[in-house]
């Protein structure tokens, strides 16, 4: 027996609100990088996670991990290689 026209609109309008409480899976990233200092370059350096994370083919996660606590800085003047952090 075909379905009327109306039911299967009844029916993907039920599906479609499901569909806004079924929780989505995360996104599975390659490499985690941690950024544990204000330096401008070197080890736990933001300018590091990023030249390390853009090595990889997949997406990557950049987290901070800066001790200390209040507000740190970052910024740039435009031109490669001149950031200063603090």
């Amino acid at each position: 027996m075909p379905v009327s026209r109306s039911r299967a609109l009844l029916i993907l309008l039920a599906l479609s609100f499901i569909g806004l409480f079924v929780q989505r899976p995360s996104p599975v990233y390659a490499a985690t990088f941690n950024v544990t200092n204000t330096n401008t370059t070197g080890a736990g350096s933001l300018r590091n996670a990023i030249e390390a994370a853009n090595v990889t083919p997949a997406l990557d996660l950049i987290e901070f991990h800066i001790p200390g606590s209040g507000v740190h800085h970052h910024s740039d003047d435009g031109t490669a290689g001149h950031h200063s952090a603090r």
